[in-house]
């Protein structure tokens, strides 16, 4: 059984790509599908680039609308380009998302469409990325279905559809930490740094690699130290010194980030354990399965090499990325399930890499046993058990995507239906005459963009004199916040309803 070998040391440099075994038998196909992810040029990335923009600017053609954090960081940059910080309310602070929507506050009422553009962009680039990965790091025989796996798993792991479509920025994350990974396996380690630079501005959790890997970068490169010094000196003013100038309290965003919601690991008995729980279910078994042959493949060659190798190290990371976010749990962090999605993608490019292994050495098993002429369709009928195997499973998960079509369906009814509401009793300005507005807690964000006041300026527990917006966050649930008695019905919206008790002398338009 020939097994693929990378190149081995002890430290970063050991992430390398795994040679191709070359027989002669056939390998027109195979060598076709291992090109697609051959060391990448600057025409490959500016093609990449441009059509996962393209895909992500069709699916705009779909309702569509962010989800809490993202109407969040949309509002910030608007407020930033008017000169009006202000982060008293919202989620944690993230430089780089700002940095996008500060742009995009200069195009007005495109923003929001435009940041879900770059959101679903870099869930796509994601996607090519574990893609590029799995295919680079098997064997060239069992390439194409090691991509295609790995691809399918992280598809269809839990919150990465949905949170790349609503806004969030996993995508952009996951895909900057595997380009940051093949660059380094390119020789690229100035592109590599700067790629976990843009992770770090995404993710807390994506410092200490950034530190390490600056300080073994210095140590290669002492002709670096501009850059990384230099970007290592900005990372905390832009972390924490939009937070001083919009609230004035320098870690604000520690704060809220150790200030969770109800339902979050950090409220159960044992947090680190809870978060650990809460991974287990993110892959399908033929994922998790997967990632376990390919675990095996890293200790048998680092048992023959007396080295550590590709699979190890990435597979180490992934651990300690999700010791990291245990940890933080721990200490009364939120551990939201979504900051694993790194971890996650990691281990999809394992579980392709061990699946592509198991279909290469089924190859390799006919030719051993004399039969040389039927390796190609052994390799083939290898592939088609390992889908056959994974079918049950991927249904399951076909079904939870077509649940979150639904939900999305829904949040880009409640954004479209508020800006109707608000436009019928009269536009922001009245409703804002009429008194202090109120909705639920999810949507403050939202109605802060449609109102185009601070988040600070909309409340959740309301009185008079103010105007209630009060709305299912989903399909199932029950209106929020319930208004007061004498607060009267006013207007009507699709899943909005808009109560209100007046200032004196003001009167709204009546929906």
């Amino acid at each position: 059984m020939s097994t693929p070998s990378a190149r081995a040391s002890s430290g970063p440099a050991a992430l390398d790509a795994a040679p191709r075994t070359r027989d002669g038998s056939s390998p027109a196909f195979s060598e076709r599908v291992a090109a697609l992810a051959r060391p990448a040029t600057r025409r490959d990335v500016a093609f990449v680039v441009v059509g996962v923009l393209v895909v992500a600017a069709l699916t705009l053609a779909l309702p569509s609308t962010p989800t809490y954090d993202p109407w969040s960081w949309i509002v910030w940059g608007r407020e930033i380009v008017h000169g009006s910080l202000d982060t008293h309310s919202g989620p944690s602070w993230k430089p780089l998302p700002v940095l996008f929507t500060t742009v995009f506050g200069l195009a007005g009422d495109a923003a929001p469409d435009l940041w879900l553009l770059v959101a679903r962009a870099g869930g796509l680039l994601a996607l090519v990325m574990v893609f590029r990965l799995a295919v680079r790091l098997t064997d060239r025989r069992g390439a194409l279905v090691a991509g295609l796996f790995a691809v399918f798993a992280l598809t269809t792991s839990t919150e990465f559809v949905r949170g790349c479509a609503l806004g969030n920025s996993e995508g952009l994350l996951v895909a900057f930490v595997l380009f940051a990974i093949e660059r380094h396996v390119d020789r690229h380690p100035r592109q590599s740094f700067a790629l976990l630079y843009g992770a770090a501005l995404l993710r807390p959790e994506t410092w200490p690699f950034l530190g390490l890997y600056g300080l073994w970068l210095l140590r290669r490169d002492r002709t670096t130290w501009k850059l990384v010094i230099g970007l290592g000196l900005l990372l905390p003013v832009l972390w924490f010194g939009p937070e001083l100038w919009g609230s004035g309290d320098l870690f604000r965003a520690g704060s809220r980030a150790s200030n969770p919601n109800p339902n979050s690991p950090a409220f159960a008995k044992h947090p680190a354990l809870q978060v650990l729980e809460n991974a287990r279910p993110v892959l399908f078994t033929p994922a998790k399965i997967g990632a376990v042959l390919a675990l095996l493949l890293g200790l048998v060659t680092a048992a023959r090499t007396r080295r550590m190798n590709v699979w190890l190290w990435i597979a180490l990371a992934a651990a300690v990325w999700t010791a990291l976010v245990a940890g933080m749990t721990q200490a009364g962090f939120s551990g939201n399930q979504r900051y694993l999605q790194v971890a996650t993608g990691v281990v999809c490019v394992l579980a392709g890499t061990g699946w592509g292994w198991a279909v290469a050495r089924a190859g390799d098993l006919a030719r051993r046993y004399g039969r040389p002429h039927r390796m190609a369709a052994a390799v083939v009928a290898a592939g088609v058990l390992v889908l056959l195997f994974s079918s049950p499973f991927a249904y399951r998960r076909m079904q939870a995507l077509h649940r979150v079509e639904i939900a999305l369906h829904f949040q880009a009814i409640v954004r479209g239906r508020l800006e109707e509401g608000i436009t019928r009793l009269g536009g922001a300005k009245a409703v804002l005459a009429c008194g202090h507005p109120y909705t639920s807690a999810l949507q403050v964000p939202v109605v802060s963009w449609y109102l185009n006041v601070p988040g600070i300026d909309v409340g959740f527990r309301p009185q008079a004199p103010g105007i209630t917006m009060a709305v299912k966050n989903n399909r199932r649930a029950r209106r929020r916040p319930v208004p007061p008695p004498d607060f009267l019905p006013v207007a009507a919206s699709g899943p909005w309803r808009f109560t209100a008790h007046c200032a004196p002398g003001k009167q709204l338009r009546s929906g």
